[in-house]
């Protein structure tokens, strides 16, 4: 897997996208993100939360991109946005 400067996932053909409609902050998002982008590129590029930051370069060694939600903690931000 490799990720580009935009935050996706490499693909070879077009890439779908799927409708996501996440709570942040207790405020509800409704966007479409493409299939290959990474949850870290949909919070800060698209949905502007700043503080969310990619550190180690992916590895979610840090311990910077750790999300909350249902109650667990991950260090998700590098898996794909719209699994959320």
């Amino acid at each position: 897997m490799s990720i580009s400067k935009e935050g996706a996932v490499m693909a070879a053909a077009p890439v779908a996208e799927a409708p996501i409609r996440p709570t942040l902050k207790r405020q509800i998002y409704e966007l479409s993100v493409k299939l290959n982008w990474t949850l870290q590129y949909v919070l800060h590029d698209k949905l502007g939360f700043t503080s969310i930051k990619d550190v180690c370069t992916g590895k979610g060694e840090c311990g910077a991109c750790t999300c909350h939600y249902g109650g667990e903690t991950d260090p998700f931000v590098h898996g794909l946005g719209h699994r959320v």
